[in-house]
């Protein structure tokens, strides 16, 4: 007979399931101070409501974030100009 296995987080397996099944997301905060949301990292989530919460969790501490993104990140496309300066995205 053959026991079933419950994965955990620390499973190799399971961490590469889903990030091999679940969409990347880059994260966005922007700080009680800032003016700008400002990327902080990249997660990867089943879908968007599950990776503002995954983002909240990881990524704020204490309240210190105003606002948050998690964006998927195959909707992010960018253009720079040849300095650098000019940045231009859609989603």
């Amino acid at each position: 007979m053959t026991e079933a296995r419950i994965p955990n987080s620390n499973d190799h397996e399971t961490r590469f399931d889903a990030e091999r099944e679940w969409p990347l997301y880059e994260v966005f905060v922007r700080g009680k101070r800032g003016l700008n949301h400002v990327h902080v990292g990249s997660l990867h989530a089943p879908d968007d409501e599950m990776a503002v919460h995954a983002a909240r969790d990881l990524y704020t501490r204490r309240n210190e974030g105003v606002s948050i993104w998690a964006v998927r990140a195959d909707a992010i496309t960018g253009q720079y100009d040849d300095l650098g300066l000019h940045a231009a995205f859609s989603m």
